[in-house]
This record gives C-alpha cells, structure tokens and sequence, in this order.
C-alpha cells in the first residue's frame, strides 16, 4: 500500500501543526460563542507539572500501533508544542507538561494508507495527576458507514484505494475500478450462477470508493483509463468490511491471436474478464519451497498478461514481456499448492521477486488393499466416476500414444470437446455450457482448479507433459459435472488431469479390468 502523504521530519510537526491549528481555531471561536470566555491559560496553572502518557492504537488492526508520531499543542498557541514517537508497545509519555488547555494528535503511515485523519484530543491540565489518554485509528466499520452510508447492511463493505499512471505516477483522474464475484440466483425453479459487478470512477486525485463489496469473499478487481490497464487482482473483503487496493496503469498490447469472437465476454470499454497482454515489464526470481530448496520445472505467470516460465534446475524463472502496473504473479508446481502475490511492474526497472510454495498434503482415505497393492483414494475416486459413466476417461499410456505435442491433443476425439490455440504456450478445451454456448473448460490438475480466464490464460499444457499423466477425465457438458468439480463461478464442462504424482504411480484401470488388483 502507497503511504505517499508520509513525510519525515519538520514536514510532520508542520503538518500536525496546520490540524491542530484548525482545531484550536474550533475551540476557541466555540468557547467565544458560548459566553466570550478566552482558552488562555488560567491564572495559577503555570504552577502545575503534570506528566501525560497513553497508547496509540490501530482499530482496524486490532493492534497497539509502534512508530507513531504523536504531537502536543497548546491550544491557544499552536506553535508551543512537543513532540514525540510511540514505542514498540504503540505508549508514548511526556514528562513535566504544564497546565492548561493541550490539544493532541498523530500521524502514522497507516493513517495515509487508510487516507483518513486522526481525530485531535482536548485535555486540561488542572492538577498534577498523571494523566492517560488513548488515541486511536478510527475503526473499519466506522469507515466504512462513513463513505458508503449509514444504512449500508452489515454483509457488504467497501474497497478503496487510488489509481495512478504506471509511468508518471501522477493520479488517473476517471479511471474505472470494477469489483467482481458469483452469486447464487434462484432463477426459473433452479439455481443459477451470476457473474455480478459494481463500478465506479477516481476522483480528480486518483483516488476511489467502491461500496457493495459482499464482506468475507475474495473479489476479482480491475482498473482501467482509455489504454491503460492494470491486471486482474484478488482483493479479500474482511469481515469488518473495509478492504484497500492501490492501482497503477500502463498501455499494454493486446493480442487476439486465433480469437473466437463468440467466446470473447468482454466490451469495447473493458471488463474484468481478461485478454492476452503484452508488455516491457521485466520480472525475475526464484521459486523455493518452504524448506528454502528450488523447486524446478514450476510454472511462473503473470495472468493474462507475458509469456509463462519455467523455472531452471535452480528455481530461477524469468518473464521478460509482461503488462507494466498492478498485475498478480502466479507460481504452479506439480505437487504444490500454487500461490499468487499483487505486484507492481515497470517498463524500465525490473522486478525481483521470492515466491515460496507448500507442498501438497496429500491424505490417505480408508485403502482397499489387493494382491498386495494399497490403492490411494485419487485412484479408487477416479475408478469409481469411470464406473459410474458420466464422463469420457482416457489412461496414461493412451494420453501418451494420442498426444503428438501438447498434452490435450490426446483430447481431440472427445464428443462435445474442441481445441483452440491459447494464443501463447498450449490449447484451449472448448465445451458446453448449461445455455448450450461455447465456453472455455474448467481445468483440474491433482484435484486443484486451474485459472481459464480468457485467451492467453495458463493452460494444462503448461502444467503437465504427456508423460506426467496417468489418467484424464472428460465432462464435455456442465450438466455431467460431479460434485468433485462443481464451481458456482463457472458454467462449463471439465477436464480433471491426474498426474502419476497425484496416483502415486498406481496405474488406472477401466471398470472391466479392475478385478486385476
């Protein structure tokens, strides 16, 4: 998150100085109005030393906040003032403060990033007494009701944030920023899918509230300004509702390589929905595991936008060709759980990043042990919707025989199934959706759903050679998927792809030579 209004030094007394000032102004016209009494210091208070301590404390972190920067004004006199830092424990204290009427504020990076102002604390010094304060960031839902509304309901939230030229950094006043997320739609006795959105615009600043974000859902984000795009990101809404996303934007080149106009979902103004994008951004990393050793052979991605990578015997990838702004960078690795982190890309200084992936735990259900062999649950699943003949199922070594290239040539065969190129490395499987439209299929490799957001997305011919693979299964209309592979995002057929990894090596047999075990 930007914290682009955060300045050291002088700046930050004189900026404390310029609050506080408006605010004794405040008080001292509000006392004037009510009965012409002055703020001045009153008479005797000089004697009084007082010592006055507090907290700083992060409401929408649920955090005491280190690092503050906390400054004590005279009301009256706004140039009389000390100032102070808060320590690990987010508590500052000052020592032997005068009496009368103080006025007390803070700054702190979390205070740019959310864009609000901290609220300015009056206290009077009468006495001696140690006095305790506590100042605070104000809370997420106050926040949220605030710029959305007090009659917003307790389900829904707000994104903001800001958008600024990848380029120039200066802000893209208009730029569109667009949320999407499913929902489930009781429609004609039956429940249905929707794809919903809300858009709005930037200010003359850069910067933009969203309101109608569902909280506790991850919700894909977008922005754009005539030519200049950002990636697509996920954006988490906590429970609290107030969620943030900076955006920068750049010009990328798009590509409609063998495009197919009917499947193409989105508009002449943009959408979410992604193309393929190019661009001079640079990227450069390594992929590890948690235990810090490389993992080769992963698939590196930024989505929708450069060519994939693999990565060398090292862990060491390089894309060379991506979309400069806020773009999300994707890692996939057999045998891993993938992982995907928001970046921020240039055209003319390259980005370095560390990705570390978990492997998978794969768990054991009760086996069925035969002729000496214990089969894994993978195999007996697979085994069990091949019996149960709803979809088309294709072994290993027959992937093998049938691929000539890619590993979904093996699927050319396949009733209802068609091939087109992704426009980068690999092939689309075209399907049927539940209104009789093409659409791109929803791809699983080891249980775990693959990304099929439009042309030039990661296919499974980035994921997996022929070689690799020890059974595929075929559901070529939505209405034939299983319960294993349903998505309420999604209305398509399947192909799930199961790896000799996944299988550990256990050769899958068709229904009519499973008494072989």
């Amino acid at each position: 998150m930007f914290a682009r209004h955060w300045v050291p030094g002088r700046r930050i007394a004189a900026r404390i100085a310029a609050r506080i000032a408006a605010a004794a102004a405040f008080v001292i016209g509000s006392a004037e109005a009510a009965g012409g009494q002055s703020t001045a210091t009153p008479s005797g208070a000089s004697a009084v030393r007082a010592q006055v301590q507090g907290t700083v404390f992060d409401s929408v972190a649920m955090q005491r906040l280190p690092g503050a920067t906390i400054r004590l004004f005279r009301s009256e006199d706004p140039s009389v003032g000390r100032t102070t830092v808060s320590d690990a424990a987010g508590a500052f204290q000052y020592d032997s403060v005068s009496g009368g009427r103080w006025l007390v504020s803070f700054l702190h990076p979390a205070l740019d990033s959310l864009r609000v102002e901290a609220s300015t604390v009056m206290i009077d010094l009468t006495t001696s007494d140690p006095l305790r304060i506590t100042l605070a960031v104000p809370s997420a839902r106050s926040l949220v009701l605030a710029r959305c509304g007090a009659g917003l309901a307790p389900d829904v939230g707000v994104i903001t944030g800001e958008v600024r030229r990848a380029g120039t950094q200066l802000p893209a006043a208009g730029a569109t920023v667009e949320i999407e997320w499913p929902e489930w739609v009781f429609a004609k006795k039956r429940s249905v899918t929707e794809m919903q959105r809300r858009r709005t615009r930037a200010d003359s600043a850069g910067q933009y509230t969203l309101c109608g974000a569902p909280t506790g859902s991850t919700l894909r984000v977008a922005s754009w300004s005539g030519a200049d795009t950002s990636g697509v990101v996920e954006v988490e809404v906590p429970a609290s509702g107030l969620a943030q996303q900076d955006f920068s934007i750049a010009p990328v080149e798009y590509l409609y390589a063998n495009r197919d106009a009917a499947l193409d979902t989105s508009d002449a103004a943009g959408t979410i929905e992604g193309r393929t994008r190019r661009g001079q951004a640079v990227v450069r990393g390594r992929i590890t595991s948690l235990q810090g050793l490389p993992v080769q052979n992963a698939v590196v991605r930024i989505l929708g936008s450069g060519t994939a990578a693999r990565t060398s015997s090292s862990g060491d990838f390089l894309i060379v060709d991506a979309g400069a702004g806020t773009q999300s960078i994707e890692a996939r690795a057999i045998g891993f759980q993938p992982v995907r982190q928001t970046l921020r890309l240039s055209d003319t200084d390259a980005l370095d990043v560390s990705l570390r992936l978990s492997a998978r735990n794969v768990s054991l259900d009760t086996v069925r042990v035969s002729a000496g062999r214990e089969l894994p649950f993978e195999v007996r699943g697979i085994e069990r919707r091949w019996r149960s003949g709803m979809g088309q199922f294709i072994d290993g070594q027959t992937v093998e025989r049938r691929s000539s290239f890619y590993t979904s040539d093996a699927l050319r065969s396949f009733a209802g199934v068609s091939l087109r190129s992704s426009g980068a490395w690999g092939q689309d499987v075209i399907m049927w959706d539940n209104k009789g439209g093409r659409c791109r299929a929803m791809m699983f490799v080891d249980g775990m759903q693959m990304d099929a957001a439009g042309a030039g997305g990661i296919t499974v011919d980035d994921m997996v050679t022929p070689s690799e693979v020890a059974a595929i299964e075929v559901y070529a209309r939505a209405s034939m998927v299983p319960a294993e592979y349903m998505n309420m995002a999604r209305d398509c057929g399947v192909v799930a792809v199961w790896t000799k990894f996944a299988t550990r090596n256990v050769p899958i047999f068709p229904p009519k030579s499973s008494t072989r075990r």
